[in-house]
């Protein structure tokens, strides 16, 4: 009745609203990549977005800018162009090196490329094997096999005989005086990454061939899809938005419809592209080159560690025993309480906004997995404050009332929804278990929505007492 739903809405009360981050403007283009191969033909009046081009000092400054750019002519820089890869890596030189990769990626027609997470702890019980096959081949059959249309994939990792190629990494190179992460990308024409995101920020590299690299903004990750935290593809998108496939289909992705825009560029040899820690991008080789090859020079530390922000999902947060998860009634009520306290504390404004935000993105993107979970209809008073003991909410407060969340104020807004989302995810998952997730959010939702109504319709005052 009302005072059960004046007991929830009186969780989850919390700060003024606040107007969020700025965007980049840029100049834009109907005439898009991706309209041309029809990938977002379906969505209506998408626009193409040009990066703005800058020049590379140091990574310290690109580190310390939270916008994508292009960088062009990177292999003029003074230590770049010591670089023997500029030669060594061009496929005419390639043939004749006689060395092999033991562990390629061999693709097929219409699949991404995929990290492929082996771990189960903590997962979602999935029945996915690795969706590509591993092979070996000596650098000539890597490169033949890219002309006879093999997709081959060599990503992410290290090699012997060509990492020397990209040295010296001077100072010019390194963050905050620590070496970067230094990777080598070799693909064959054809080859599409997932649409992604890093946790740090990425000077992709184009050392030979060229690839297209798409970026759309962070404001957007609620609209593409991204699969759930403890999902073995965490980082990725659940669509395929690569050059030359078919339109994605909106009645499976209906929220790609709120997209508006996107980035592309072409990167040649010796062009390079800044990524941010989690702007979302895709990369497809195309049809027109032998093979591709880059380098990507890697912030060394995630931005969360950067920023000492505190991330269930890295062990920073221990919930601590509770009275009430004795009671599987009571849980669902100790986890919005939790999830409440992450994010007034991390978000600071616009709380109760950003709470159904993060439910009805997390419940999104997790209904795909419904066979992993399990059904369970919750009424509106299992998630009442009447639950949540005295001890327990004093316990709760007093644990995030010792976290640093300073660090989220220095992200963009939509950056910090991104890592908020995720961590709410864990900590719902610590107390429900993973398999109860996609009710959990579920019912949340729709529980808050009422709690909310009911309040506004009562003209309840605004007011934080928890």
């Amino acid at each position: 009745g009302t005072r059960m739903h004046r007991s929830i809405f009186l969780l989850l009360l919390a700060a003024a609203q606040a107007v969020g981050g700025d965007d980049i403007v840029e100049q834009k283009s109907k005439i898009s990549v991706f309209s041309h191969n029809h990938v977002l033909s379906e969505v209506a009046g998408i626009e193409e977005l040009h990066l703005p081009e800058i020049e590379f000092t140091t990574m310290d400054a690109l580190v310390s800018r939270d916008l994508p750019a292009l960088v062009r002519n990177i292999h003029r820089h003074p230590e770049a162009s010591k670089w023997n890869a500029w030669e060594r890596w061009k496929p005419d030189n390639l043939v004749h090196i006689r060395d092999y990769f033991g562990s390629l990626e061999l693709h097929s027609k219409g699949e991404r490329v995929s990290y492929f997470d082996d771990r189960n702890e903590g997962l979602l019980k999935l029945n996915d094997t690795r969706p590509y096959g591993i092979v070996s081949r000596t650098i000539k059959e890597f490169i033949t096999g890219c002309k006879e249309g093999e997709l081959l994939y060599s990503g992410g990792g290290e090699h012997p005989s060509f990492n020397p190629d990209v040295a010296p990494i001077d100072a010019s190179f390194s963050v905050k005086g620590m070496d970067p992460k230094v990777y080598l990308y070799w693909a064959c024409p054809g080859v599409c990454d997932y649409l992604h995101f890093d946790c740090q920020g990425v000077l992709l590299t184009q050392v030979s061939g060229a690839k297209d690299v798409f970026v759309f903004e962070p404001k957007v990750f609620d609209d593409l899809t991204f699969y759930p935290a403890i999902h073995r593809n965490n980082r990725y998108s659940r669509m395929r938005l690569c050059p030359g496939m078919s339109a994605v289909d909106l009645e499976e992705f209906p929220k790609l419809s709120n997209v508006t825009s996107y980035y592309h560029t072409r990167l040649e040899a010796g062009d390079a592209v800044w990524l941010p820690a989690y702007w979302l991008h895709t990369i497809g080789i195309p049809e027109d080159v032998t093979i591709s090859t880059s380098v990507a020079i890697k912030d060394p530390e995630d931005i969360d560690d950067q920023l000492q922000l505190p991330i269930v999902s890295k062990g920073a947060i221990h919930i601590p025993s509770l009275e009430a998860e004795q009671y599987e009634e009571k849980r669902p009520a100790i986890a919005l309480y939790a999830i409440h306290q992450y994010i007034k504390h991390a978000m600071k404004s616009r709380v109760i906004s950003e709470l159904e935000r993060v439910l009805e993105s997390l419940h999104h993107r997790l209904k795909p997995d419904v066979a992993t979970q399990v059904e369970t209809e919750r009424k509106c008073s299992s998630f009442s404050m009447k639950n949540v003991g005295k001890r327990d909410r004093k316990r709760l407060k007093s644990l995030f009332k010792r976290l640093n969340f300073a660090g989220f104020s220095k992200l963009r807004r939509e950056v910090a929804h991104i890592l908020v989302s995720r961590e709410v995810e864990f900590i719902a998952a610590l107390i429900m278990g993973s398999e109860n997730l996609l009710s959990f959010f579920k019912d949340a939702l729709r529980c808050v929505g009422i709690a909310k109504q009911k309040s506004n319709k009562e003209n309840m005052e605004t007011k934080d007492e928890l």
